[in-house]
């Protein structure tokens, strides 16, 4: 595609779709992904659609909870000590957006941004027939202490107020909705409305989908600068040439602050990564999302599969892996082994797309017929 309309700089998941819909209203789109289509932060995130998490990582407490963490690489919320102006800028927002009205705020407008997308999830899945996993389960949120079940109850009645369903359960409750679980754990709270698929499963279909409405897919071109001409024009420069489209969407995660800053465009975006494990399901485990509380680690359900997700990493583009925060990721809270015995062997390659507020993840995955681990932010 010699001149397209439009240029889309990122094949994941927020690229895809928007390519998607400009081909339905008659744009010619070209996209541009230094990897894979699909191939980082939604390649192995943990795929829930959950208009219940409306509740922003920025809120009253988690300052204090975040100063304590800071000693323990391990922790849930981790930032890596360093001397960054912009880092300090950032968290000089986050610090300010925790105020009570802010988190309200915050939590309103979150929560109709969310419902909106499960919606349009919902949407895409059904009408273009992608095969995906798509299931509207819920998600379930198990404590295994009384003072994590307490803080989750405050968390839900704030979402209660917010006319989002939230329904407490007992152990005992908890343990007939979701068999997998323990039998010792105080409470869960659940959220009926929510939804997971595979995420990189989601975004190669839609690409095929896209493809189909005439999107121009080029996985493997990175785009090396853009800059603006003296008349105005953006032009966007890879190694096989410059482009000059009417119109540029940055979609590029944590790198879109390098691209955008030529621009003169300053993006108030921190890139963080996460960690997730994919192993081989065994018939015991959980048949619906869980998100355990006090370990901040999503488990979720991926046909004969079963991911686990979890912690969050402030540290720059910084590719290297914790082992402690691999084994964090790991969580507690359930009956009995849920996964296949077997590790993943071998480290096979890492690459970091993502943000906060778009969050960046490196996420290691087993494959579930041999002993690779897939390492993408």
């Amino acid at each position: 595609m010699k001149h397209p309309d439009v240029i889309v700089v990122g094949g994941g998941v927020i690229g895809i779709c928007s390519a998607y819909f400009l081909a339905q209203s008659g744009h010619k789109v070209q996209v541009l992904d230094r990897g894979s289509i699909g191939g980082g932060s939604s390649f192995a995130n943990a795929g829930l659609i959950v208009p219940s998490h409306a509740t922003p990582l920025s809120r009253p407490g988690v300052i204090g909870a975040g100063l304590k963490w800071l000693l323990d690489p391990a922790s849930p919320f981790y930032i890596r000590p360093r001397l960054d102006l912009d880092l300090l800028a950032w968290l000089w927002r986050f610090y300010r957006a925790s105020r009570p009205a802010q988190t309200r705020r915050g939590l309103l407008a979150l929560h109709d941004l969310s419902t909106a997308s499960a919606e349009l999830f919902a949407r895409l899945v059904e009408t273009e027939n992608l095969d995906c996993g798509y299931q509207r389960h819920g998600l379930l949120m198990p404590c295994r202490t009384h003072a994590g079940f307490d803080a989750e109850l405050e968390d839900a009645a704030r979402l209660q107020a917010a006319s989002i369903q939230a329904d407490i359960l007992n152990g005992a409750q908890a343990k007939r909705l979701e068999p997998a679980l323990r039998s010792d754990l105080p409470g869960a709270v659940f959220f009926p409305e929510d939804a997971h698929l595979d995420p990189q499963a989601f975004v190669v279909a839609l690409a095929d989908r896209a493809a189909a409405l005439g999107v121009e897919l080029c996985p493997g071109e990175e785009v090396l600068r853009m800059r603006r001409s003296s008349g105005g024009v953006v032009q966007v420069e890879t190694a096989q040439g410059i482009r000059r489209p009417g119109t540029v969407v940055l979609a590029a995660g944590a790198w879109s602050v390098a691209l955008a800053r030529p621009l003169g465009l300053s993006l108030p975006v921190q890139a963080a990564k996460g960690y997730s494990l994919t192993y081989a399901k065994t018939k015991d485990g959980p048949a619906r999302p869980l998100l355990l509380v006090e370990d901040r680690v999503a488990v979720t359900p991926l046909g004969d599969r079963l991911r686990l997700a979890g912690t969050l990493e402030f540290s720059g583009l910084d590719l290297a892996l914790s082992r402690g925060r691999l084994e964090a990721a790991h969580g507690d809270g359930l009956e009995a082994p849920a996964v296949a015995p077997g590790a993943p062997g071998r480290a096979d390659g890492w690459d970091v797309p993502g943000a906060i507020p778009a969050p960046l993840r490196i996420e290691p995955s087993a494959d579930r017929h041999g002993d690779r681990w897939d390492g993408h932010a």
